[in-house]
């Protein structure tokens, strides 16, 4: 399925769910309309606005392209359908030339025909092409309303159709597929129905809206698999499908230009391995989505909770939120929907999917309203996955500002739910000693409960740079990439453990024990939605500055280089996690590590001076890169180790020495040392970013001693 956005082709599963991307380069793409795949596997696209047909393979390579604007032979005006014959020859509708022209597997120009008119071979905007096991071609006429048929050397055959509503009459054709047994089906755009004739133009059958559950939106093209289903898109932003027999199956895809989300669609076809390539001409890119495999079995629900809301003296209620609605928007990338989601938040203002209508959360976060969304809102549910951030304690949650959640009143809502469902519950918890949950929601007997927690029992949680440092942010950015459940717990484990002592814990034997081999192993088997990927998209810091030793400075360069992403990068900055670190109680989230920013130098080059390397040991720092789209990279690592000998002050001499009138610049470190004692006197300054120590067995500080907010002064007596 081609699906055009950011001049890139993104590969996606029939529910939304990317394999992947290419581009930009010569694979820039404008207004891409037709697509096509040949025996080998790639991918020819039609690429409207650049007057092209452009080659890529199936990895997303660019390998070529032929044409550019004109009409002589091989070049276009606006290409539009695309079409493949088993011997590797394509047929392209040269849609403003109002023609057809034919070129080899290599791209050599073969034949063409048709001019501009009404009679036989002459066409009115051809707009979509098919071909047959024998190579007979169709092309859909679409002002003149009609459908052509030719040999594969341009001799035409036949024709059917003309201006109306009924049988085998049309309003503007703008697609055509033929299926392995040599039937025809035409998407009718402006009829809003699909016809389907045998090979010669016999009119069949009539697929019309009329239920619930789908409906046509000027179907902008068609496209038939080798198992007979039937696939329509829709202008408004849909893919539908149905099956040999034409029932509704599946729907996929909605307005929009985010990962599975497509802007007037006009290309549709379906390769071999079942692949869809969709022209998503209005977002300028491919997407392709995979053959629907359905996540898991039954009815799966998503319950998300944004703990705490905004009371004085909640700090991290910007990062829960920021983090709640990233799980609520992933979830929907992965094919939930906002009838799966039941969202629970203080804040009930928001319009998460840009319907703009205040109508995503569906409560507030409290208890009661949590019972009830567990025992009467998911009691249909086969399967249930619940979402929980905010502050937390030993078994407990803050559901609000005067409101903690017990982890056993959690467990005992479970337990009723799952005696009344077949299939699994899956909480994933963030907040300060979560892992205290283990061994309090133990799963009934017989059934399979799983538990995340974004740290051990007794440990603190990071929430730093508003969330976007945390297990949270990490997990739902690596399921947005499309990695497995299981792996986005191991990469989110990694990223958190790049900046702080974290340990995330996975239950998935239901024994109260996190991270045992068998959980891992268990755990590779969760699927939660469709694992959509987004691979060409995230973000690549290719190298750091490497490991610096400090003698004596306070500041030091840290740069990234080779930082690339096919959407741009909008932000690169190091979290640093000074010598010795500790956030304090358990109880209290992590929230102050400190962060820079590092700024565009050109050639894909990062850098910034941090200037408060004051204390002696070892800096970790973890360098971070986001896209436009607001997808994280992995953390590449770094130190800066602070000697903790300082070279001697060249201002301090004598023994007793004493000290007056002196000024120590900013960046200064270093040591004034004595054998019996010193005195720092009137006029001794010591700048903001100076770090100076005093060491003698007697050190006297007289008035007039003046040390600058961001100065460090240390004074050893011994």
């Amino acid at each position: 399925m081609t699906d055009i956005t950011g001049d890139r082709i993104l590969i996606y599963t029939s529910k939304g769910q990317s394999i992947g991307a290419w581009g930009p380069g010569d694979g820039d793409l404008k207004r891409p309309r037709g697509t096509a795949v040949d025996k080998a596997g790639r991918i020819l696209v039609s690429d409207t606005g650049n007057h092209q047909i452009k080659n890529f393979s199936a990895d997303g390579d660019f390998i070529a392209k032929i044409g550019r604007f004109g009409s002589g032979d091989g070049e276009f005006c606006e290409p539009s359908g695309i079409a493949v014959s088993a011997s590797g020859n394509f047929y392209v509708a040269d849609h403003g030339n109002d023609r057809i022209q034919k070129f080899d597997s290599d791209g050599r120009f073969v034949t063409k025909w048709g001019i501009q008119g009404s009679a036989d071979s002459q066409f009115q905007d051809p707009t979509a092409i098919a071909v047959d096991k024998s190579e007979n071609v169709y092309v859909a006429d679409s002002n003149n309303n009609r459908i052509q048929k030719f040999a594969a050397d341009g001799q035409f055959i036949t024709k059917w159709g003309t201006q109306g509503s009924g049988d085998g009459e049309f309003s503007y054709p703008s697609g055509v597929a033929v299926d392995g047994t040599g039937n025809v089906y035409v998407a009718d755009r402006d009829n809003n129905r699909v016809q389907k004739f045998t090979p010669d133009g016999q009119f069949v059958r009539l697929l019309t809206p009329g239920f619930a559950q789908w409906e046509f939106d000027r179907p902008s093209d068609v496209s038939v698999d080798l198992e007979g289903n039937l696939y329509v898109a829709n202008s408004g932003g849909q893919i539908l499908k149905f099956t040999p027999d034409w029932r509704f199956v599946a729907q996929f895809g909605e307005p929009g230009s985010n990962p599975g989300q497509l802007s007037y669609p006009k290309g549709l076809s379906v390769a071999s391995d079942g692949r869809v390539y969709v022209g998503d001409t209005g977002n300028h890119r491919i997407q392709v989505f995979s053959k629907e495999d359905s996540p898991v079995s039954g009815i799966t629900k998503a319950i998300i909770v944004a703990g705490g809301g905004p009371y004085a003296g909640n700090n991290i209620w910007d990062a829960t939120e920021m983090c709640a609605n990233f799980a609520y928007r992933v979830l929907t990338y992965q094919g939930y929907t906002k009838d799966t989601i039941y969202y629970l938040s203080s804040d009930t203002d928001l319009d998460l999917d840009g319907n703009g209508k205040l109508d995503d959360v569906d409560a507030d976060a409290t208890n009661a309203n949590l019972q009830s969304a567990i025992q009467t809102w998911a009691k249909d549910a086969d399967n249930l996955f619940i979402c929980m951030i905010d502050h937390g304690g030993d078994g407990t949650f803050r559901m609000g500002a005067t409101e903690i959640l017990q982890a056993t009143d959690l467990d005992t809502w479970l337990d009723a739910l799952q005696q009344n469902i077949s299939g699994t519950v899956t909480v994933v918890y963030d907040a300060c000693e979560s892992g205290s949950f283990l061994p309090l929601l133990l799963p009934p007997e017989g059934k399979q409960r799983v538990l995340v927690t974004s740290t051990a029992s007794d440990q603190e949680s990071i929430f730093v740079a508003n969330g976007t440092i945390s297990f949270s942010f990490f997990f739902w950015g690596h399921m947005f990439n499309g990695d497995s459940f299981y792996d986005s717990f191991v990469n989110a484990n990694g990223s958190v453990g790049a900046t702080y002592s974290q340990a995330p814990q996975i239950d998935v034997n239901g024994n109260g024990i996190g991270n045992e081999k068998q959980d891992k192993e268990l755990a590779k088997l969760i699927k939660i939605g469709n694992e959509t990927k987004t691979g060409g998209d995230i973000p690549v810091i290719g190298s750091v500055s490497p490991a610096q030793t400090l003698t004596g400075e306070t500041s030091a360069l840290i740069y990234a280089e080779n930082v690339i992403d096919a959407n741009g990068i909008s932000r690169v900055w190091a979290v640093i996690t000074p010598p010795g670190y500790s956030g304090g109680s358990s109880d209290n989230p992590v929230t102050d590590l400190p962060t820079m920013d590092l700024i565009s130098v050109g050639n894909n080059r990062y850098e910034g001076t941090y200037s408060n390397f004051t204390t002696a040991g070892t800096y970790n720092i973890a360098i971070f890169a986001m896209d436009r789209k607001g997808v994280l990279s992995l953390p590449v690592q770094t130190t800066v180790n602070v000697s903790s000998s300082l070279p001697a002050c060249d201002e301090c001499t004598g023994d007793p020495m004493v000290l007056t009138n002196v000024t120590f610049a900013s960046g200064t470190a270093c040591e004034c040392t004595a054998a019996t004692s010193i005195t720092i006197g009137t006029g001794v300054t010591i700048k903001s970013g100076g770090n100076v120590t005093f060491k003698a067995p007697t050190v006297k500080l007289q008035s007039g001693f003046h040390a600058e907010n961001g100065a460090v002064v240390s004074i050893k007596q011994q």
